[in-house]
């Protein structure tokens, strides 16, 4: 049986265009506390990470996007920004000033769309089916792929001091790339946390074993991709 290479792109391809959105008298009432909060805080924000090299966010640029509340409204149409540094949701409110969306009444939002996979789905861990080790109930988790099983990746990024490569006495602070703890759910439930190096992901995958391990190197997967990662959960789900 062939296999044919599954291209998953991630949402910085595919986002969507912000269309000019408007509060209305029906909204939900968590909509609403977000467009209340006004402006007060956009040049404090603004200014959260003056001198600061590199970016603490997802992604560079707002992306329109939804969110889901604990009451299960929703808020479609608004644009949307990840800290995965501090964990937080900011929108924009409908005079274009960020706003920190309190963590206590979201239970997911989405960024973008993928036709192939919900790259852009992201959920508190308190809602999700499972229980990850080690993740608290208020983080956000992304899930990168829903099916018979699911792969999820708990973003992350930290800051540290870096010298100057021209000079070495100068020190400067500097987030660290996007990186993340994956948790593999088989089809049988069972939950995997995996490190992106073959060894954890065959253990894991110990069913096809020998298929995944020859997967990958016909593939020529790169296991610190998180698109080929959704690849490789794809083709463990197929049935010989």
């Amino acid at each position: 049986m062939k296999f044919f290479k599954v291209n998953v792109s991630l949402i910085f391809l595919s986002l969507i265009p912000l269309t000019a959105y408007a509060q209305e008298e029906n909204a939900p009432v968590h909509q609403q506390e977000i467009e209340k909060l006004g402006s007060d805080m956009a040049q404090s924000y603004a200014s959260r990470y003056e001198g600061v090299k590199g970016s603490p966010y997802f992604t560079e640029k707002w992306i329109s996007g939804e969110i889901e509340f604990d009451d299960r409204s929703k808020y479609d149409d608004v644009e949307l920004l990840y800290n995965v540094y501090e964990d937080e949701l900011l929108a924009r409110d409908k005079g274009g000033n960020p706003v920190i969306v309190n963590k206590e009444i979201v239970r997911s939002f989405t960024m973008g769309k993928n036709d192939n996979t919900n790259m852009g789905n992201f959920l508190k861990a308190d809602y999700l089916e499972y229980e990850l080790d080690d993740v608290d109930d208020s983080q956000y988790v992304q899930e990168l792929y829903k099916g018979e099983g699911a792969l999820y990746a708990v973003n992350k990024k930290s800051l540290g001091q870096n010298s100057s490569a021209e000079n070495r006495g100068d020190t400067y602070d500097a987030f660290t790339e996007l990186k993340a703890d994956y948790y593999f759910i088989s089809p049988s439930g069972k939950i995997h946390q995996l490190e992106p190096e073959q060894n954890s992901i065959l253990k894991a995958m110990s069913a096809r074993r020998e298929a995944v391990g020859n997967y990958i190197e016909e593939q020529n997967l790169d296991l610190n991709e998180r698109n080929d990662l959704v690849e490789l959960v794809m083709f463990y789900e197929i049935k010989d």
